[in-house]
């Protein structure tokens, strides 16, 4: 699996893929001042933030977090993004 870092932008209320491909772990911080909601999920946009993770302004998460930690029980190994009123993740993922 390739590894990746670097930012990506939110435009206002769409859906973004952070992981072009399925990953176990992630590290994310919003680097906004506006709420980011990150969602885990198949290839498939999600239909809602019902179970997603708000990012605020500045939260970062840990490296060594998985994503069965953040969405126990859950489908899927990428990782959306959904920004309200649009938004940048600095992100790392293997």
């Amino acid at each position: 699996m390739a590894k990746h870092h670097g930012t990506t932008d939110f435009p206002p209320g769409v859906w973004v893929m952070l992981t072009t491909e399925d990953v176990v772990a992630i590290r994310a911080q919003n680097v906004t001042y506006n709420d980011v909601w990150l969602q885990r999920g198949t290839t498939v946009e999600p239909g809602s933030i019902d179970g997603a993770v708000l990012l605020l302004r500045g939260w970062g998460v840990a490296a060594h977090f998985t994503l069965d930690e953040w969405w126990p029980g859950a489908d899927g190994g990428r990782i959306w993004g959904f920004a309200p009123a649009g938004g940048k993740v600095s992100c790392s993922h293997a």
